[in-house]
């Protein structure tokens, strides 16, 4: 596996866990608003498993999880060995995914090596090229809804991120930079609750609501999205934001919490 980052604990990231977080190189999206650019990019130095999981050992005291994140940790050809490995060592698996790899998701289902997936729900299908900055990859994303549920135990979440959506024409091209900077409306996040009851037969999915936060230019995936470019007052999700956000969830989804 390309390991690109290590997070020696963690008390968030895995409920109810004291964990260690790795973080892979790539990914199949280009999510605009995504702060891991030198992740995704795999433009930092590459961490030896060996010292991922010496580290482990030295703290087995106390040290029960690990989260494997990314990047789109599903594209590693070693992930499925890493997680044997990290199982043999008797500690609990958490896996963060976009969902849309979901052949690797069911053969990690079969092979009983993760406890826990975290799973993002970008936004409503009808926004999910935008969001991903990829097309037509909302039919996959569904078929990993109904993997993801399968696991031991599992999250939905949905960061609440602005948007830009490209229009052109042949006459004028509008400047990406100059296009209108929005978040997301009532109807758009309906519509990404009702999907996911839809696909998934249920309504009583642990879902959480998290804030987006802009970074510096060379942090984001798409420069539109850093602190400088963006209104100030789109630095980070407002509060009230939020609040919106997860009343109109809460009708459809009432698990629902924010973070």
């Amino acid at each position: 596996m390309k390991i690109v980052g290590f997070l020696h604990s963690t008390f968030i990231d895995y409920p109810g866990k004291i964990a260690t977080e790795i973080f892979t190189a790539g990914c199949n999206f280009s999510c605009p608003t995504c702060h891991s650019r030198k992740i995704v990019k795999s433009m930092l130095q590459e961490i030896n498993e060996d010292y991922v999981f010496s580290y482990i050992d030295s703290r087995k005291e106390w040290i029960d999880g690990i989260v494997v994140s990314g990047g789109e940790p599903t594209l590693q050809k070693g992930l499925e060995d890493f997680l044997e490995k990290c199982k043999k060592k008797g500690i609990s698996v958490k896996l963060d995914t976009n969902g849309s790899n979901y052949k690797v998701l069911e053969n990690l289902l079969q092979k009983k090596i993760v406890d826990y997936v975290a799973m993002d729900i970008k936004g409503p299908p009808s926004l999910y090229s935008v969001l991903t900055g990829k097309k037509g990859n909302a039919e996959d994303v569904e078929k990993g809804m109904l993997v993801v549920m399968q696991f031991p135990d599992y999250e939905f979440r949905t960061t609440i991120v602005p948007l830009q959506e490209k229009e052109e024409t042949k006459k004028e091209k509008i400047k990406l930079e100059k296009l209108p900077t929005r978040w997301p409306t009532e109807e758009e996040i309906e519509e990404m609750a009702r999907w996911v009851i839809k696909v998934t037969g249920k309504n009583n999915h642990k879902y959480f609501l998290q804030r987006f936060v802009s970074r510096e230019e060379d942090e984001m995936l798409d420069e539109r999205f850093c602190k400088y470019k963006l209104p100030k007052e789109m630095w980070e999700t407002p509060y009230e934001v939020v609040n919106n956000v997860y009343d109109i969830i809460k009708k459809y989804l009432p698990n629902v919490a924010t973070r």
